[in-house]
């Protein structure tokens, strides 16, 4: 979770990844969305990437592995991504923003499991292994 896009070659580590799982093992992924939202909160973690659910579903399926789940999350979060990341250009999150952050995501996510966003700060995947 929160890995991939940190691994320049993320088709090597995915199909890494299906090599260590068992036949129905499963692959959790969480990742940053929209390459659009790149900035430089990303640059200064080290992010490679952002992907769309077509990107993912490309390198996913490539792999062997079958999309089981694949949903944005996180709705609220672009807003505060952009903010920091492509307007004011900071290369970290205030903590004031991070604290405010933590207060509301439970929140959000119960809204999100009721009402799934049509896009959002991250792609939640769930891949299976379908070798037998």
């Amino acid at each position: 979770m929160n890995v991939l896009e940190h691994i320049k070659d993320d088709t090597k580590a995915i199909s890494n990844f299906y090599q260590l799982l068992k036949p129905k093992g499963k692959l959790i992924l969480i990742v940053p969305a929209f390459s659009w939202l790149y900035g430089s909160v990303d640059k200064s973690d080290h992010h490679f990437r952002r992907y769309t659910k077509s990107s993912i579903k490309e390198i996913i399926n490539n792999s062997g592995l079958k999309i089981l789940d694949l949903k944005y999350m996180n709705f609220l979060g672009i807003f505060g991504w952009y903010l920091n990341g492509k307007i004011l250009r900071k290369e970290v999150v205030h903590n004031g923003m991070l604290s405010f952050y933590d207060k509301v995501i439970p929140l959000i996510f119960k809204i999100e499991a009721i009402i799934p966003p049509p896009f959002g700060l991250s792609l939640f995947c769930v891949a299976e292994k379908n070798d037998y």
